[in-house]
C-alpha cells in the first residue's frame, strides 16, 4: 500500500496542490485525470475497472469529475463522500504566486509577504505547511484516496463505499451537480443503500485565534440574494428631474451590509450577516445621463429558515430604500427652492418593489410569449460565455426593457448558486445514530490522542454537502423556481436525485488557517498522523451504527 503512512498521505497531499486547478478554468480537469489514475492503479480498481468512471461536467469548458465505487463484502449499506480539488485562484501571492501550489518552496518563501502575527507565528513555530488548496481542500482529498486504499486492503470489512472527487465548488458547485446522477446511478444499478455522506473540508474557527478542532453534522445553506434597480434617469444639468438608480442602491446597501436582521440562530450557532458580492450600474461609457439601472447581490447564509422568509425580508428592505430616496429627492427638491429662490415643480414619481416572480408575472400579460422571449435572450447571449450572475441581469434587464411600466423599481431576486442548508434531527432515529457515531468518534480521538475535537452543528464554510439532502424540498422549490431567472434554463439542479439520495452528512477532516487567503496552511502532524486515524474509526462507527 502506498497511503497509508503519514509521509505517504502527506507526499500525495503535496502531488495534488502541486497541479494547479483553479475553480472555472481548463486546468481544473488535470487534478481529475491524476486522481483518476492514481487510483487506477491500485489492485481493487486493478481488478474492478469498471467501478472507476470519469464524469463529464457541462459548460464551456472540459471539465470531469470523478466517482468511486469500492464494494466489500455482502452488504448493502453504502457510504458516500465527496471532495474537491479546485482551488481558488492564486493572484493574491503577489511575487510568489507561482511558487504557491509547490508547498516546501512556498513554505521557505512565504515570509517575504506581509505575514500577521498569527501567521508568523506558524511559520516560526515549523508545524505548518503553506500552500494553495493545502488545506482547502486537497489534503481531504488525499484522506479520501486513504480510506479508499485502506477498505480495498481490509479483508474483515463489509460494507461499501461510494465517493466522488469533484471541481467547481467554489464557485458553481457544477462538480458534485454532475456527480450525482452518477452517484444514483451506480447505487441503483448495484442495488445499494446509501446511509450518509462523509467531506473531508478542513475545519474552520469559529472566530480569530480559534484553535479547536471540529466534527460537523451539517452544513449551512447559501443563498445569493440580489436587487436590480430601475430608476428614473436624467441630464446631469438637471438632476432634481430624476431618480439615480445608484441612490437607490446606495441605500439597499445601507441597509443590507452586515444586517444581523438576515443572521439567523439555531441553538448557539449563529450565521453570519449578509456582505455584498458585487455592485454596480449598467452604464457601459460615460456620459451626463445619469444611469438607469444597477444590481447588486448578497451573501445570505441558512441554517432553517426558507427561500420565501428571507425574501420577505429582502422586499422590506427595498420598499424602505426605494422611498427613502424618492423623499431624499423632494426633500432636496424643497431646500434647492429655497436657497436658490426659484420655483420647482418637485418630479411626481411611483416607486415600487416587486419580487421577480411578481415582475415577470405583470410581463407575461404584455407578452403571451415571454418564455420564449426570455430563451431567445439566452441565445444571442450564449457567445459571451456570462457566468449565470450576469446572465441573470440580463434576463432581468430584458424584462424591464419591453414592460410598458417604466416606474422606479426594485426587483429582488435569486442567482445561482443555490446550496440547501442541511442539518441532523435528533428526533430523527437514523439522524441520532450518526449523532451517536460522531460522540464515540469524538472520545476516541480524547483516549487515543489526547486531542479535543467539538462536534458543530454547521459547517460555515459552505461546501457541497449540500446537495446529498434537500430538507423541506417542497417548500424550497416552490418558492425558488420562479424566483430565480436562470434556473432550469441554464442553471440546473439535480433536484430529483437529490431528494432520492437524502442522507444525513457529516465533516471531518484535517486543521488549518486562512484558507482561500496567501497564508492558507494546514497543521500537519495532527492533519496527517492523527485524522487519518480518527476518520476511519469514524467510518468505523458510521457502519456499525447501520445493525
Amino acid at each position: 500500500m502506498k497511503w497509508q503512512t503519514k509521509e505517504e498521505i502527506l507526499q500525495l497531499t503535496k502531488k495534488l496542490v502541486n497541479i494547479k486547478s483553479i475553480s472555472a478554468t481548463p486546468d481544473e480537469i488535470n487534478a481529475a485525470h491524476f486522481i483518476y489514475e492514481q487510483l487506477s492503479t491500485l489492485d481493487y480498481y486493478q481488478k474492478n475497472p469498471q467501478h472507476l468512471v470519469m464524469v463529464d461536467v457541462p459548460g464551456h469548458i472540459k471539465r470531469a469529475a470523478v466517482v468511486a465505487l469500492m464494494k466489500k463484502g455482502p452488504s448493502k449499506k453504502t457510504l458516500l463522500g465527496v471532495g474537491h480539488f479546485d482551488t481558488v485562484g492564486i493572484d493574491d501571492a503577489g511575487i510568489l504566486k507561482d511558487i504557491i501550489t509547490d508547498p516546501d518552496e512556498y513554505t521557505k518563501q512565504v515570509v517575504k509577504l506581509n505575514l500577521d502575527e498569527e501567521s508568523k507565528k506558524d511559520l516560526e513555530s515549523g508545524e505548518y505547511l503553506f500552500g494553495r488548496g493545502i488545506m482547502d481542500m486537497k489534503a481531504g482529498d488525499a484522506l479520501l484516496m486513504h480510506c479508499l486504499e485502506y477498505y480495498s486492503n481490509d479483508d474483515s470489512f463489509d460494507g461499501n463505499l461510494l465517493f466522488s472527487f469533484v471541481g467547481d465548488e467554489e464557485v458553481n458547485s457544477e462538480g458534485v451537480l454532475a456527480a450525482i446522477p452518477k452517484m444514483l446511478e451506480i447505487i441503483e444499478k448495484e442495488d445499494l443503500e446509501a446511509f450518509a455522506c462523509l467531506d473531508t473540508e478542513p475545519d474552520f474557527g469559529l472566530y480569530p485565534n480559534d484553535n479547536n478542532k471540529y466534527m460537523y453534522i451539517g452544513t449551512v445553506g447559501k443563498l445569493l440574494a440580489g436587487f436590480f434597480v430601475l430608476g428614473k434617469e436624467t441630464h446631469v444639468g438637471e438632476s432634481l428631474s430624476g431618480l439615480n438608480s445608484n441612490l437607490i442602491l446606495a441605500n439597499i446597501v445601507k441597509r443590507m451590509e452586515l444586517n444581523i436582521d438576515f443572521s439567523e440562530k439555531v441553538g448557539s450557532d449563529v450565521t453570519l450577516p449578509p456582505t455584498s458580492l458585487k455592485l454596480e450600474d449598467h452604464k457601459r461609457l460615460y456620459n451626463v445621463q445619469t444611469p438607469l439601472s444597477a444590481h447588486v447581490y448578497y451573501n445570505l447564509q441558512t441554517f432553517k429558515d426558507s427561500p420565501k422568509v428571507y425574501m420577505d425580508k429582502m422586499v422590506k428592505v427595498a420598499t424602505e430604500a426605494i422611498n427613502e430616496a424618492y423623499d431624499y429627492v423632494l426633500k432636496t427638491t424643497n431646500d434647492f427652492e429655497k436657497k436658490s429662490g426659484s420655483a420647482i415643480t418637485p418630479i411626481t414619481l411611483q416607486p415600487q418593489v416587486y419580487t421577480y416572480a411578481q415582475f415577470y408575472d405583470e410581463v407575461s400579460k404584455e407578452y403571451p410569449d415571454i418564455d420564449q422571449i426570455l430563451l431567445d435572450t439566452i441565445k444571442e447571449l450564449q457567445a459571451l460565455e456570462l457566468d449565470e450572475r450576469d446572465l441573470t441581469i440580463r434576463l432581468i434587464d430584458k424584462l424591464q426593457t419591453i414592460s410598458s411600466n417604466k416606474n422606479p423599481k426594485v426587483i429582488t431576486f435569486f442567482a445561482p448558486p443555490y446550496y440547501p442548508h442541511v442539518s441532523l434531527n435528533e428526533n430523527n432515529t437514523n439522524h441520532q445514530k450518526i449523532i451517536e457515531a460522531s460522540n464515540k468518534t469524538i472520545n476516541y480521538a480524547k483516549d487515543k490522542f489526547d486531542v479535543d475535537i467539538l462536534q458543530a452543528n454547521y459547517f460555515q464554510g459552505l461546501c457541497d454537502l449540500s446537495y446529498f439532502a434537500l430538507e423541506d424540498a417542497e417548500d424550497v422549490l416552490n418558492f425558488l423556481k420562479p424566483n430565480m431567472p436562470t434556473l432550469n434554463k441554464t442553471y440546473s439542479l439535480p433536484l430529483e436525485e437529490i431528494s432520492k439520495i437524502d442522507v444525513p452528512v457529516i465533516n471531518y477532516g484535517p486543521h488549518g488557517r486562512d484558507a482561500h487567503k496567501y497564508t492558507e496552511r494546514i497543521l500537519v502532524d495532527y492533519s496527517f498522523s492523527t485524522v487519518p486515524d480518527v476518520l476511519k474509526e469514524l467510518i468505523t462507527n458510521l457502519f456499525a451504527s447501520t445493525k
